[in-house]
């Protein structure tokens, strides 16, 4: 098997491999979303959401064009706008990231919390970090 084979085969049976597993980790994910609260909800809501467009992604763009003929391939992908697609995947990744940002907001003890918001939260350590630094 030469190098282009392989590389071939790796592109062929790796979107499977990704399909599986990210089908088995959402499906892992769901269940922690109906039964966790508070912090872990959101972030495991963030996990499953970037797991379901990956899986999304990977199904649309390599698992489904070598299911369909490549003449309605290329129809649909003209149909469709082509990458345009990709926008909705994007969107949901913009969504996991709100689920992810808000989770390591209620991170934050409550008493330091009204002093942040969801996009400043990651910056919590560091800025506690630096006062501590300062009264030293």
């Amino acid at each position: 098997m030469n190098a282009w084979d392989a590389y071939t085969a790796a592109h062929t049976v790796t979107p499977y491999l990704v399909a599986v597993m990210t089908a088995l980790v959402s499906l892992g994910f769901l269940q922690v979303v109906f039964l966790a609260g508070g912090m872990v909800k959101y972030l495991t809501l963030g996990f499953l959401l970037l797991y379901l467009k990956v899986f999304l992604r990977t199904a649309y763009w390599d698992i489904l064009p070598n299911w369909v003929p490549p003449e309605t391939w290329s129809a649909w992908r003209e149909a469709s706008g082509g990458v345009a697609v990709n926008v909705f995947f994007n969107l949901a990744a913009i969504v996991a990231c709100y689920f992810s940002l808000k989770a390591v907001y209620l991170a934050i003890p409550e008493e330091d919390r009204a002093r942040y918001t969801i996009l400043t939260a990651p910056f919590y350590r560091v800025v506690t970090a630096m006062r501590g630094a300062r009264r030293e």
